[in-house]
């Protein structure tokens, strides 16, 4: 039983430093496209999206062994195609 609640707990601290990386790197990329520093705010988008997929990783090849592919593949998809593409802006407005 105490190994499930550690398991759990580790789970939940994963997924909520998962989630403040996204926050953070989000709203830093935000900040620096409004005070007029593009590059450095898509980089910070970058960030944010390596943060996501590495914990998204782990999930998506316990679905694949599990014959259980759905919206883990999606989400690692709808993630890798901007930023392999050189354009990681979540906003169409800020691309150059």
């Amino acid at each position: 039983m105490v190994i499930g609640v550690r398991f759990t707990l580790a789970r939940s601290l994963r997924s909520a430093t998962i989630a403040g990386g996204a926050v953070l790197t989000l709203t830093a990329g935000g900040a620096l496209h409004l005070a007029g520093h593009p590059q450095q705010g898509d980089n910070a988008w970058i960030a944010g999206i390596v943060v996501v997929m590495l914990g998204e990783i782990w999930p998506t090849l316990r679905a694949t062994l599990h014959r259980s592919l759905g919206v883990n593949v999606i989400a690692l998809l709808a993630m890798a195609v901007p930023w392999r593409s050189g354009s990681p802006s979540p906003a169409p407005w800020s691309r150059s």
